[in-house]
C-alpha cells in the first residue's frame, strides 16, 4: 500500500510537481507597478519631451538642417563634430542617450536621493556639452520647485550645443521667454581649458563673449583658473548672501566646476554626501561647496548613470513618455507568494510528521503496511 514518505520516489516525484505548481504561481503573480515618485518623473519627462519640441520647432524655423544620420532621433539638438566653440572631444551616443526625455525622470530620482524639498537652494554648474542632460535637471528642478542658481561654461565638447549661433544660453533664453523653464543662467564664463577658452581660437573666443552679451548676463573672464573659480564663488555667494545651499550639481566637464577634467572620474557619479578624500589633480568648486556641507550631485558620466537607472543607451527612436525603469519596476504579488511558500512548508512539515510516526512504530515493532 502507498503511503507518502520523503523516502519514497513516488513522494518525491509528487512534491517536485507540486513545488513547480506553486513556483509557476508565484512567478506569474508579477504585476507592474508604479516606482516612487512616479507622478513627479513623469511631469518632468513630459516637460523635457515639450522643451526639445520647442527648440526643435524653433531651429526648423530659422533654417536648420538635421543631419539624420548623427542625429537619428531628429531632435536638432545634436551638435556638430566640430566648430568655432568645440573645447574637446565627446561621444555622440551620451547626447542621443541624454536626449531621452525620461532621462528628466532619473533627475527626479537623483534629486530625491539628495533628500531636497520644494524651495530648497540649489547651486548648479553645468557646459554647453551635453543639452540633453541640462534639459533634464531643469525640466526636474521645475517639477519639484527647487530654486537653483546656474552658472554655464559655454564652450561645448563635439555633438553638444556648439553652434556658435545657438549655443546652450540661446537655448535656455528660448525656454525661458516661453515660460517653459522659470529660470535661467546667473553668468558665463568662455568654458574650456582653465576655463577661459583655452584650445579655443580668438575667433572662437569672440563667438563666446558676444553669445553672453547677446543674452545679457555676466561674463566671467579672468587670467587664470583660480581667479575664474573664486569669480564663481563670489557669483553664487551673491545670489544667496546667507549660503542655504543644500546642493552643488554639476554636469559635464567645467573646470572652474572640477578644479580639473579628471576629477570628474574620480567624483563617484550621481549623489554623494560628501567628496570623497582623494589626491586630487586640482580642486575646483565643487570641493569648495562639499567642505561647506553641501550635498553633490555630479553629472558626467550620463551613460552609466542611464543604465544605473534602467534607462536605455543611445536609443534610436525616442522611448514614449514614462516608458522604462525608472517609472515601473515587476513585483511579486506577496499574497501569493506567501501563500506558496506557506503550502509547501505544511507539505513538508506533514511528510516529515508522518516519517518520523512510521519510524517510531517500526521502533515499537508495529509494521505500518498491516494498519488498515
Amino acid at each position: 500500500m502507498y503511503r507518502p514518505s520523503l523516502k519514497s520516489t513516488w513522494t518525491l516525484i509528487i512534491l517536485a510537481v507540486v513545488s513547480y505548481g506553486l513556483y509557476m504561481w508565484a512567478e506569474h503573480s508579477r504585476v507592474l507597478v508604479q516606482r516612487e515618485y512616479f507622478s513627479e518623473k513623469l511631469e518632468a519627462s513630459q516637460l523635457m519631451a515639450r522643451a526639445i519640441g520647442i527648440l526643435r520647432d524653433y531651429r526648423l524655423q530659422r533654417g536648420a538642417r538635421i543631419d539624420e544620420i548623427n542625429d537619428p532621433n531628429l531632435t536638432a539638438l545634436i551638435g556638430q563634430q566640430n566648430s568655432l566653440i568645440t573645447t574637446g572631444s565627446g561621444l555622440l551616443e551620451d547626447r542621443i542617450t541624454s536626449l531621452n526625455p525620461n532621462i528628466a525622470g532619473m533627475a527626479v530620482a537623483l534629486l530625491k536621493e539628495a533628500g531636497l524639498k520644494e524651495g530648497d537652494a540649489v547651486a548648479m554648474a553645468v557646459t554647453g556639452s551635453n543639452p540633453g542632460a541640462n534639459l533634464a535637471f531643469y525640466a526636474a528642478l521645475t517639477v519639484l520647485k527647487l530654486k537653483p542658481v546656474i552658472i554655464t561654461s559655454v564652450g561645448s565638447a563635439s555633438w553638444g550645443a556648439n553652434d556658435p549661433g545657438f549655443t546652450w544660453l540661446d537655448m535656455e533664453r528660448v525656454l525661458y521667454d516661453r515660460g517653459v523653464y522659470p529660470f535661467h543662467s546667473i553668468a558665463a564664463s568662455l568654458g574650456g581649458g582653465n576655463d577661459m577658452g583655452m584650445r579655443l581660437s580668438e575667433r572662437g573666443r569672440q563667438q563666446i563673449t558676444e553669445d553672453v552679451a547677446r543674452n545679457g548676463l555676466v561674463l566671467i573672464s579672468e587670467a587664470n583658473l583660480r581667479s575664474s573659480i573664486d569669480t564663481w564663488a563670489k557669483l553664487f555667494q551673491e545670489h544667496d548672501p546667507n549660503f542655504r545651499y543644500t546642493t552643488y550639481v554639476n554636469i559635464g566637464e567645467g573646470e572652474a566646476s572640477l578644479g580639473d577634467p579628471r576629477n570628474g572620474k574620480l567624483i563617484p557619479d550621481g549623489y554623494s554626501i560628501r567628496i570623497p578624500p582623494h589626491n586630487y589633480p586640482a580642486e575646483g568648486l565643487i570641493h569648495r561647496f562639499s567642505v561647506q556641507g553641501c550635498s553633490i550631485l555630479n553629472i558626467h558620466d550620463i551613460s552609466a548613470l542611464a543604465e544605473r537607472f534602467n534607462l536605455p543607451h543611445a536609443p534610436i527612436p525616442t522611448p514614449t513618455v514614462g516608458e522604462g525603469g525608472i517609472f515601473h519596476a515587476l513585483r511579486y504579488d506577496r499574497t501569493v507568494t506567501t501563500a506558496a511558500v506557506a503550502i509547501l512548508f505544511v507539505i513538508l512539515i506533514a511528510l516529515i510528521l508522518l516519517d518520523a510516526r512510521l519510524f517510531r512504530m517500526r521502533d515499537e515493532g508495529v509494521d505500518p503496511d498491516t494498519l488498515m
